[in-house]
């Protein structure tokens, strides 16, 4: 047993990410735990990605209002979109996001111990607007993650922040989420 101990343990010195992760991911509105599995080869990263937490649900009028709309642009786009509803003229617009559980992730780690990483989702992203029991679909880009971040070795830990950069289907304009994130090894059996 002592030897499989030694083995993990010189793996990991050559290879200090190899293994399996566990963490999250935030933003402004929620936080998702995650599963992280790499493969270090050099200094090259491989692996993926599994979102536990996969389905995002908020009230339009917050999310709109966290992020500093005008109140009158608020109500005309929850007017807008109830309007292709039968349901109840004032029942709350849900803007609902079901994430594919599966991604694949690559990257590399510097000499600083600099972490980057791709995450692209395995499948479809499925976005719709609820409406009491009704819902809509609408077109929903599968964009790559980018992950930047530090790996803190004497923690056993990698930390760092993580951006979406998309093309919004309707103004075609450049939209930018990002937020943080934090993986913990997980515990070897």
């Amino acid at each position: 047993m002592k030897w499989i101990k030694s083995i993990i343990s010189s793996n990991r010195e050559s290879h200090p990410l190899s293994g399996n992760w566990r963490g999250f991911y935030a933003n402004n509105h929620s936080k998702s735990r995650i599963e992280v599995t790499l493969n270090q080869k050099g200094n090259r990263l491989r692996g993926s990605m599994i979102d536990l937490d996969n389905v995002h649900e908020f009230a339009l009028e917050e999310l709109m209002r966290d992020e500093d709309y005008p109140p009158e642009e608020i109500s005309t786009l929850e007017n807008e979109i109830r309007s292709q509803f039968n349901a109840p003229g004032h029942a709350p617009v849900i803007s609902r996001v079901t994430l594919p559980k599966d991604s694949s992730v690559y990257g590399e780690i510097n000499d600083h111990l600099e972490i980057k990483l791709v995450k692209e989702y395995i499948g479809e992203p499925l976005h719709e607007y609820v409406v009491g029991s009704e819902s809509i679909q609408i077109p929903f880009p599968n964009t790559p993650v980018n992950y930047r971040g530090q790996f803190l070795a004497d923690k056993d830990r990698i930390e760092g922040t993580w951006e979406i950069v998309a093309i919004d289907p309707d103004s075609g304009k450049e939209t930018i989420e990002s937020g943080s994130f934090a993986l913990n090894r997980a515990e070897q059996s």
